[in-house]
């Protein structure tokens, strides 16, 4: 029997603080992470079969356990917003507006000298607002005394709110069993069986993101189990084959832990209520949520995998053929919305103050007003926004308040053949070739939508037309309930050499050596993936309305909580076929259409290399290598209904209004050097005009867009988010078709289809080419001492960084699709590896104290190992992501302009340090710009992913001291360093490869990688 017994923890004691940590004062966050288990192994005792074989076989079978477990209970601090003492009585305090004389609430009569109202309720009823008397019961006993009394931390708006920072606890646990059974019942056959269960269990503060609980109120457990079962049959004296099968399941849900009330409460674009997050910024005149708004979600999966592999010796050929059948099972459901949910919110429905209201007492400003309004709603209970999410349960059911339920199927199954044939002697060529099929994947239940195409070979028209239509998916694949059609034409061939020079003189000898000491190799393969699938699928298809429906009241809804809360009528069910009409007027003139092209393709990646291999003394090789792939059609998602401001003159209108406004503070100005605006005008729209409402207005009215919405985008210089604002609206102010109107024509045509707002489209239109150098040094272990060091030049260009889950990557703009090729997110230039291991030449069998006794157990069984990682940083693009050319939406990477050169750009970077703050980017630039934001319709002449962050250093290392307690005894204890250096390696904010120039955080140095950890470990053997 074979085993061991071992333990590893790290502990927050031995470990570093941050760098910003340390400068802010900061204690380490408490960490006591534990892992622990063991082994066993073993013959295992078989009953003999037949005549003349004994009882048992102990040789004939074999057993292997093994168990592990992770018990790292964590901690992370997370940022509140709370009432102050005042406020939590039913008080307001604001800052007094307007000059006077002292009165009840405002003790001095000066500008922005605090007042404070005891009792706003009061107040309300004296100005003959019909609210409650005393704060209502529900938001005492959900909301204020959840809350703590006292603040602890800076933040809040000074007046009715404070900051309150605490701890919440992120422990993981889990729990990992594997065993695995051998069996030989003869010479020629061989049975083995795999079992795993991997349970664990995590906090989630992350998805519980209100409450003051030291505990969130939401776990996510994941429970896998895998089962293999195999068969192994010697066939000849050339020939193997094996069978292989196994299951894989997994359990993830994430499970509310809180009780569940009738009604949420909700954050609103202004409500009161906001909900929070770790290291989330205050907002004044808000509070912290402290109820648990998460509901169910999750996802079980379910894999089925057989085999059949066979190995073939004939002559100089080593052959190796067979196939896979691969089936998946994803069920994804989500129980988002189903709860009703209000939000308090003063205004629009609710009892609310005027100005009016506060001019005898010193006046209130606008911002303070709608404060005022929001805990008036807060205090009597009050909402006027309530929201339901209702789903379908199958294609012929209503609508109901339950869960969404996807249940995801797809599969893959391959054959292939390989050939490994010594042509010669030191000659080897490898010849494969595999056939992958993917079939097309299914929603089992069908409950998503598509775009109905005239064409499924030209869908374009389709998703263009005012006339399309939605109706369940699988019409479009031919086959029900598939998203697209199965693409069969997948074969991959391989090819690769191995050339071992053989020069028993002259050049060739001095530069390849004697036999064995060169290789010369080179190789070309494809290879077929769907990575992604689920989840950009997800994106692409589900999100398509008429399945599942948000019912929300916004106007006029006077609720009170203690009443029992919102009664949300389920809402009438219209079966598909759905039409686009209908799509955009319930989603305000801006409808999403989301698509896949039915033909798209598996993608295929291309991978080639060259390389050539040299022993240049006993056990140390140097190898030199070109590595390189690429493939031309991946998948991504796009927007082929891009926002037009060039074509209908709306571009050279809104620099028209741009240069009035400029001139004179008036865009529709008619004095000496204003120009004559063609589209806009200051009244209602029409054919041909879009209206602007009356000067000083913030709202719009029918024909007529906000004049302050107006004014802002000429400011700003975004004519593309301006069109967003006409064609994105309640009132339909470009005059957009719609079921109710389908024969409407737009006033100005800014989209080519008029009757969506974004059409999404999953096709194969990504791609990438990375090609590197590759330098590695390897020494085989002898002597005490292995290493391996490898060099890597590289670069990585695509049109799509592929880095998010959806796939969803738009263009900037359509028409100029050149402008998205640049380095990956994820290209690092320089890359430098390490790692080796040196036994020190003490004790038994060394070099010196070669002898046992104690001499061997206090100065024997020493081992260093270290891992070192020097890489140059990733990719940093500056970004002016305003709507100059496209929407913003679409504008996350669009660069600014600079009087710069690439070089002069680069020789900005490094580590700076002003006024206490870091950056990556010399922060003169600060103060003396050299990005400049983009004119309107002009995107930027900077070139993306131009800069690289702060470069990464890091070395890990490892002592291990073993103590032998006879011949098959052992005891090592291990102590491990990661980031031995303790090495700030400063890294960009969150955002930080997307730097938005007009940030307040723009080119700051935020975060660090890891310090220092220690871990400690004990491993007993035998």
């Amino acid at each position: 029997f074979h085993g061991a017994l071992f333990a590893y923890n790290r502990n927050s004691e031995f470990a570093a603080n941050t760098f910003f940590a340390n400068k802010a004062n900061l204690i380490r966050p408490f960490r006591n992470r534990n892992q622990f288990g063991g082994k066993i192994s073993g013959p295992m005792w078989l009953p003999g079969i037949g005549e003349g074989t004994p009882i048992f076989h102990k040789d004939k079978g074999f057993f292997f356990f093994n168990y592990e477990g992770i018990r790292d209970p964590l901690s992370g601090r997370f940022n509140r917003t709370i009432l102050t003492p005042t406020t939590r009585g039913g008080g307001f305090s604001f800052n007094r507006a307007t000059a006077g004389a002292a009165n009840q609430f405002c003790p001095s009569g000066n500008v922005n000298s605090v007042c404070t109202i005891p009792n706003l309720l009061a107040f309300g009823n004296s100005n003959g607002l019909a609210v409650p008397t005393t704060i209502d019961p529900v938001v005492t006993a959900r909301i204020i005394s959840q809350l703590p009394t006292q603040s602890n931390f800076s933040g809040g708006d000074n007046l009715n709110t404070a900051g309150y920072t605490l701890n919440r606890q992120q422990n993981q646990t889990r729990n990992t069993y594997t065993m695995r059974f051998d069996v030989d019942p003869t010479e020629k056959d061989n049975v083995n069986v795999v079992y795993s269960y991997v349970n664990e269990i995590n906090l989630r503060p992350d998805a519980d993101v209100n409450g003051f609980s030291v505990t969130p109120g939401v776990i996510q457990q994941s429970k896998n189990k895998t089962f293999v079962a195999a068969y192994r049959r010697i066939l000849s004296q050339s020939m193997v084959n094996e069978i292989r099968g196994g299951l894989f399941t997994s359990e993830v849900p994430f499970t509310r832990t809180d009780p569940l009330p009738n009604f949420l409460f909700a954050a609103g674009a202004t409500g009161l209520l906001a909900n929070t997050f770790q290291g989330g910024a205050f907002t004044g005149g808000s509070v912290s949520n402290p109820e648990n708004t998460f509901l169910n979600q999750g996802r079980n999966t379910k894999a089925f995998n057989f085999q059949d592999n066979a190995d073939l010796i004939w002559g100089k050929h080593s052959l190796r053929f067979g196939g896979q059948l691969q089936y998946f099972k994803v069920n994804s459901y989500n129980d988002g919305g189903i709860v009703p949910r209000v939000v308090i919110n003063g205004g629009n429905g609710t009892p609310s103050f005027t100005q009016a209201n506060f001019s005898s007492i010193g006046g209130i400003s606008p911002t303070q007003l709608i404060t005022a309004n929001n805990f008036l709603a807060l205090f009597g209970g009050l909402y006027n926004v309530a929201t339901q999410t209702f789903n379908v349960a199958d294609r012929t059911s209503g609508f109901a308040a339950s869960g969404v339920l996807s249940p995801y199927r797809y599969s893959n199954h391959s054959l292939y053949v390989s050939d490994r044939w010594s042509v010669a002697r030191g000659l080897t060529l490898s010849l494969g070739v595999r056939y992958e099929l993917f079939p097309a994947m299914k929603l089992a239940n069908g409950l998503a939508l598509e775009p109905v195409y005239a064409d499924t070979n030209d869908i374009i028209p389709s998703l263009l037309t005012t006339n399309g239509t939605f109706n369940f998916i699988g019409g479009n694949a031919g086959t029900d309930k598939a998203y697209y059609k199965t693409d069969f034409n997948n074969f991959a061939p391989s090819i690769g050499v191995a050339y071992t020079p053989n020069f028993e003189s002259g050049i060739g000898h001095f530069l390849f050596g004697n036999e064995g000491r060169t290789v010369i190799r080179g190789g070309y393969s494809q290879a077929y993936g769907n990575d992604s699938i689920v989840t950009s699928i997800n994106n692409a298809a589900t999100g398509n309305a008429g399945l599942g429906a948000t019912v929300a009241t916004q106007v006029n809804l006077n609720g009170q909580v203690s009443a029992g809360g919102p009664n949300i009528a389920t809402p009438a069910f219209t079966a598909p076929p759905l039409t686009y009409l209908r799509n955009n007027r319930i989603n305000n003139s801006f409808g999403t259409i989301f698509a896949i092209d039915p033909n798209i393709e598996v993608p295929m990646i291309e991978q080639y290399s060259f390389g050539v291999q040299r022993e240049l003394m006993d056990g140390l090789a140097l190898e030199v290598r070109y590595v390189g792939s690429r493939s031309k059609n991946l998948v991504r998602g796009i927007d082929v209904n891009q926002v037009d401001i060039f074509s209908s003159g709306f571009l050279a209108d809104f620099n028209r209004a741009r240069a009035n406004n400029f001139l004179t503070g008036d865009p529709f100005c008619v004095l000496a050097g204003c120009q004559t605006l063609q589209i806009f005008v200051d009244g209602a729209g029409g054919p041909g005009r879009l209206g602007v409402n009356a000067a000083t207005t913030t709202v719009s009215t029918t024909g007529r867009l906000a004049r302050s919405t107006f004014i802002n985008n000429l400011n700003a210089g975004t004519p593309a988010d301006l069109a967003l604002a006409y064609i994105n609206s309640a009132l339909n102010l470009n005059n957009h078709p719609n079921d109710l109107n389908p024969t409407a024509s737009p006033f100005v045509r800014l989209l080519p289809n008029p009757v969506a707002g974004a059409i999404d489209v999953m096709v194969n239109d990504a791609n990438f080419n990375y090609n590197s150098l590759q330098v590695e040094l390897r020494k085989r272990f002898s002597q005490g001492l292995y290493f391996q060091a490898n060099y890597t030049y590289a670069k990585n260009l695509t049109n799509a960084v592929g880095t998010g889950q959806t796939l969803f990557e738009p263009l900037l703009d359509n028409n100029r699709p050149e402008l998205e090729y640049a380095r990956a997110d994820f290209d690092i230039r320089h890359v430098f590896n390490f790692n080796g291991i040196y036994q020190l030449p003490f004790g038994q069998g060394k070099r010196f104290l070669d002898h046992g006794g104690l001499a061997d157990k206090l100065f024997g069984g020493w081992e260093m190992s270290g891992i070192v990682q020097w890489t140059s940083g990733t990719p940093i693009t500056f970004v002016d992501n305003r709507g100059t050319v496209n929407r913003t939406g679409r504008s996350g990477r669009q660069t600014p302009q600079t009087n710069l050169t690439g070089d002069q750009i680069r020789a900005l970077g490094g580590i700076f340090e002003s006024n206490g703050t870091f950056y990556f980017l010399d922060p003169t630039v600060l103060s003396n710009p050299v990005f400049f934001s983009n004119a309107p319709g002009q995107t930027g002449n900077t070139p993306r992913a131009i800069l690289n962050s702060p470069k990464f250093f890091n070395i890990d290392m490892a002592l291990l001291k073993s103590i032998r307690f006879g011949e098959s005894t052992r005891l090592q204890l291990r102590a491990e360093a990661f980031n031995i250096l303790n090495n700030v390696n400063f890294q960009p904010p969150v955002t930080g490869q997307l730097q938005v120039i007009t940030a307040p955080t723009f080119g700051q140095i935020t975060g660090t990688s890891p310090a220092r950890t220690l871990q400690f470990a004990a491993r007993f053997e035998f």
